[in-house]
C-alpha cells in the first residue's frame, strides 16, 4: 500500500511551523506536482538516499504553473505561486515525533479509527469523532500536532541534532576557560552540546 502525501492544508501548517525537509512532491498554489531535483546522496537522515527531491519550502521562492523557480519574485497566484512541501504522511508523522517530540498514534475500535496525541509524556489531544479510514484520523491527527507546536512557539533550533527548543527548556551550566574565569553557557536539553543554537524568532 502507497504512502498517503499530505494535503494542501497540513502542508500549510507544516511550512508554518518551520518544516524544511525536501520531498518529492509538493504544492505550487493548490496544484500537486513532482519534485524536478536530485540531491545528493547526503541528504536528511528521515529521507532515503536516491529520491528525486525537492525543497518546496524556502523562503522567498516561488513557482510557476510548470514547476520554474524565482527568488524574490512577488507571488501573484497568476504567473507565480507560493509552493509547499507534501511529504507523505508517515514521513510528516516521524518528523514531528523525531524533532518535537510529538507523539501520534491510532487505534481501531470496530471499523472505526481513532487517535491519541501526547507530547513529553502528557496527552495533547484525542479525537473527538470517528473516522473511516487510517489515512483521514491520521491526517486530522497530523494537523492537531502541528497546531499545537506552532503555539509552543520554539525560539531556538539547534545546529547539531536539527531540534527545536524555547529559552526556558536550555540547560545551564559553566566552562573553564582560564584557571581564574568561567562562562556561564547553555546547552541544548536534546544533546546536551553548547554553542549549536541559533534563534530563530
Amino acid at each position: 500500500m502507497e504512502d498517503q502525501l499530505i494535503s494542501l492544508k497540513t502542508a500549510k501548517l507544516a511550512k508554518e511551523v518551520k518544516f524544511k525537509l525536501a520531498t518529492s512532491y509538493g504544492y505550487i498554489g493548490k496544484e500537486l506536482h513532482p519534485a524536478k531535483e536530485t540531491l545528493s546522496l547526503e541528504t536528511d537522515e528521515l529521507i532515503e538516499a536516491g529520491e528525486v527531491i525537492q525543497d518546496f519550502n524556502k523562503e522567498k521562492w516561488v513557482y510557476d504553473r510548470e514547476g520554474g523557480e524565482c527568488f524574490g519574485c512577488k507571488a501573484d497566484n497568476i504567473r507565480y505561486f507560493i509552493a509547499h512541501s507534501a511529504p507523505n504522511q508517515s514521513l510528516l508523522q516521524r518528523w514531528l515525533r523525531e524533532l518535537h517530540n510529538v507523539q501520534i498514534s491510532l487505534y481501531k475500535v470496530s471499523n472505526n479509527y481513532y487517535y491519541v496525541i501526547g507530547y513529553d509524556k502528557g496527552f495533547i489531544k484525542t479525537s473527538s469523532k470517528s473516522y473511516g479510514t487510517y489515512e483521514s484520523a491520521l491526517e486530522d491527527a497530523l494537523q492537531e500536532g502541528l497546531k499545537f507546536i506552532k503555539k509552543l512557539k520554539p525560539e531556538l533550533l539547534c545546529g547539531n541534532c536539527n531540534k527545536y527548543t524555547t529559552y526556558n527548556k536550555l540547560l545551564k551550566g559553566t566552562i573553564k576557560l582560564t584557571e581564574t574565569y568561567t562562562k556561564d553557557i547553555d546547552f541544548c536539553p536534546n544533546c546536551k552540546q553548547y554553542g549549536c543554537l541559533q534563534d530563530i524568532t
